[in-house]
């Protein structure tokens, strides 16, 4: 019994070496300069249509988004990824707009942060894969699809997806207002690179 415990812990031991984590932070100072970074970027899209007539999109973007992922160092054929941010931080570029996002639609008060994560996601040279992942919204988990490729180059890890998602789905309240109708399609776009060193 006693050996049995031994090799359970040395199994366990030799797996948390191989097990790499890394974290890295990203942070725009404004609005345009994230919006600019085109190699860089976690973004949204919404699509507004005032007065049932003229149809606009409507752009946003995290200022600062953290991502962690965790790799096997030695095998290094999977990914797995978790992207956080500050519901403060996302921009669409009109001070009264993030009001109504950060406050009525995301409850900022209550829930300042949302986490997308995914578990292990193949490393190929294909464009991307359909997988499923958990996006934590207003204090919620809910279950959503990313297509998401993961490249390797040299050292780093090239990360890029999509996605859409509803606000009906999530749950957070419309912000359509009297003049504007907002579609219930959120498109979620977001790349990124990341070291293992």
């Amino acid at each position: 019994m006693k050996l049995f415990f031994l090799v359970l812990v040395n199994l366990f031991f030799n797996l948390s070496l191989l097990a790499k984590s890394i974290e890295k932070d990203f942070t725009f100072s404004n609005f345009n300069e994230a919006q600019n970074a085109k190699e860089l970027f976690l973004g949204f899209e919404i699509k507004s249509t005032k007065m049932g007539l003229f149809t606009s999109t409507v752009p946003g973007f995290a200022k600062k988004f953290k991502v962690k992922a965790e790799y096997d160092e030695k095998i290094s054929t999977a990914i797995s990824t978790e992207v956080s941010f500050n519901v403060e931080d996302l921009d669409t570029d009109s001070s009264s707009r993030n009001e109504k996002m950060h406050e009525t639609c995301l409850n900022k008060s209550k829930n300042p942060q949302i986490i997308i994560k995914t578990g292990k996601i193949a490393i190929t040279d294909q464009e991307s894969n359909l997988i499923d992942a958990i996006m934590n919204v207003r204090g919620v988990d809910k279950s959503i699809k990313l297509n998401l490729s993961v490249k390797q180059v040299d050292k780093n890890f090239i990360v890029e997806g999509s996605s859409q998602v509803k606000f009906s789905e999530l749950e957070i309240p419309d912000p359509s207002i009297v003049i504007a109708k907002v579609n219930d399609n959120i498109d979620i776009k977001f790349k990124f690179e990341i070291s293992k060193e």
